[in-house]
């Protein structure tokens, strides 16, 4: 009978979605972040307070024991968010390594889907925010094959509102022009609220330097450029690297309800959609009772097929 002899008899064995989940596991935590674990499931109600928040309607339900109707996670961040102590003065950086049950686009049924990520929580400052999206972009990178490019279109929510703000738009209007814009469909804008200033801003793409004077005709100097410029700037002065993998793409959007400031989108060059998705969602936080920031960022490791490198 053969015996491991190292753990790289066991390493080769592993799939290619569990290379990757301990890769991104040991990055990690070699940067501070310290490992989550939690139940599969919660109550049911707790999802229906917040549906609007998961990527689909459709929760997998069960009946326990004792005849409370539980449902199997469809999402991390909100039962993170559950269980973690609110405190506004202190800083808490986890990561998780989870299942979610969530219904396939495609087979209409639902999928067991692996995810790793990680979430800083409390006292959020720029540095907290910089800090998640460098590993965003080094999570790319370990995963991505050799010599595969990785890019991280990065967006601001608050510069998005500050323009719908001025349109004094219904409720149904304002998600119809969410829609446009991250369809990058500046006649649709045009045409249902007359905005030149948001049909230009989601054509505009492309490295922080090759964007910001366009930015700044269209901004002026408001509060929420100088805090994108402040943090991406500062960002790029870190990590010079990041200039040929940062892209500034306002139709990375998120729930504006829930998500505020910088959100960002993750791609690896060979798989077909955003492996990555993330940003900041102190509204979500607010929603929930908390009084604390947060940041964070998921990797969906199903859309993995071709990106991990052996």
């Amino acid at each position: 009978m053969k015996s491991l002899n190292n753990d790289m008899d066991l390493i080769k064995f592993l799939r290619g979605e569990e290379l990757a989940a301990l890769k991104l596991r040991a990055l990690y935590g070699l940067n501070g972040y310290s490992g989550w674990r939690m139940s599969k499931f919660e109550e049911y109600e707790f999802y229906i307070r917040n549906k609007d928040f998961l990527v689909s309607e459709n929760v997998l339900t069960f009946t326990d024991v004792n005849g409370k109707l539980m449902a199997l996670k469809p999402d991390v961040t909100l039962s993170i968010i559950r269980h973690m102590k609110d405190e506004p003065d202190a800083l808490r950086k986890v990561f998780y390594d989870e299942n979610v049950y969530r219904v396939s686009g495609n087979a209409k049924s639902f999928r067991e889907i692996k995810q790793v990520g990680v979430e800083c929580v409390g006292a959020v400052s720029e540095l907290e925010v910089s800090e998640v999206i460098l590993l965003a972009a080094e999570s790319l990178k370990l995963l991505a094959a050799s010599n595969a490019k990785t890019a991280l279109n990065i967006s601001h929510l608050d510069l998005i509102a500050e323009l719908l703000g001025k349109l004094n738009l219904d409720l149904e209007s304002q998600n119809k022009i969410i829609k446009f814009i991250a369809d990058k469909n500046s006649h649709g804008i045009k045409e249902l609220c007359g905005s030149d200033e948001l049909a230009r801003l989601i054509n505009i793409s492309g490295s922080f330097n090759e964007v910001m004077p366009a930015l700044r005709e269209i901004f002026n100097n408001s509060d929420n450029l100088n805090n994108f410029n402040k943090i991406i700037s500062n960002l790029l002065s870190k990590a010079p690297e990041l200039e040929d993998v940062l892209r500034i793409d306002f139709a990375a959007l998120s729930d504006l309800n829930y998500y505020n400031g910088l959100v960002f989108q993750g791609f690896i060059e060979g798989v077909p959609a955003r492996i990555l998705a993330g940003g900041q969602y102190d509204k979500l936080m607010r929603r929930m009772g908390h009084k604390s920031g947060a940041v964070g960022f998921a990797v969906y490791l199903d859309m993995l097929e071709r990106g991990v490198r052996q």
